[in-house]
């Protein structure tokens, strides 16, 4: 009995759609392959680009890789801020040290018209009877014996005094705390400055004092002219004692230069 012709289609219609398929998936599996390669370098995270930038790859626009491209560190411009650091630091030190050389003049004029005022108030507690006579001439006789040497020492620190010049002048190069210092030093010199002057005028009277006693004591200078010179140099004295402590007491009050 003759087979059916129908079924040679049939089983050629199965083949055609096995390869088909087989041609369907050998695809797929090739796309999912190569996929993950091609992907990884054009679709990278937010976080993988951030990463990759993060190496300095000199082809990642936001890398840090300076390599080639002149760019300056930040280093430089910090050693500079240093330097100027430094430079201030130094400036106030010179400062400092002018300043207190000018405060061991005033210390010499503080002792010598200390002694100087003991000397003529003495005078003035006799005249009206607060003290003895022999009281009187013993504060004499203690202050005139200090008096040379008053003046020996204010003329010692006068001449080791350092002038300020602009040793002290503001910085715009100087830190908070180097500003603060030399803003206080500045202070300072200018209480200083009516001091000395004041200073300057009492130390004259004191020593023109020891002059006119020396020249009493070698016999150059009679008794009652010498007295007549003392009466009209004790009554001048406050007039220069007083507004030198006036100027003292401001100083007083003035910051210190450290």
């Amino acid at each position: 009995m003759a087979r059916p012709r129908h079924a040679e289609p049939a089983r050629g219609r199965a083949v055609a759609i096995a390869v088909g398929v087989a041609v369907v998936v050998a695809a797929v599996v090739v796309t999912i392959a190569v996929w993950p390669r091609s992907s990884g370098s054009d679709s990278a995270s937010p976080a993988a680009r951030s990463s990759a930038s993060g190496n300095g790859s000199p082809s990642t626009p936001g890398g840090n890789d300076t390599r080639g491209t002149g760019s300056t560190s930040p280093a430089p411009a910090s050693a500079s801020a240093s330097a100027e650091s430094a430079e201030a630091r130094a400036s106030l030190q010179a400062c400092i040290t002018r300043v207190r050389s000018t405060d061991e003049v005033l210390n010499q004029a503080a002792i010598g018209i200390h002694n100087w005022s003991v000397h003529v108030q003495a005078q003035y507690a006799a005249d009206r009877g607060l003290i003895s006579v022999a009281t009187m001439d013993r504060r004499f006789a203690k202050t005139r014996a200090q008096g040379p040497d008053d003046i020996q020492r204010y003329r010692e620190a006068l001449q080791a005094q350092q002038p300020v010049g602009d040793a002290c002048d503001t910085r715009p190069n100087a830190n908070p705390v180097v500003a603060r210092k030399i803003a206080a030093c500045q202070q300072r010199i200018a209480a200083q400055q009516p001091v000395l002057r004041t200073a300057a005028v009492a130390m004259g009277d004191w020593n023109m004092h020891l002059k006119d006693m020396a020249r009493h004591a070698d016999g150059k200078v009679p008794g009652a002219v010498a007295q007549q010179i003392w009466v009209r140099t004790y009554r001048a004295a406050p007039k220069h004692i007083d507004p030198y402590e006036r100027a003292a007491a401001q100083l007083d009050a003035a910051p210190t230069c450290t």
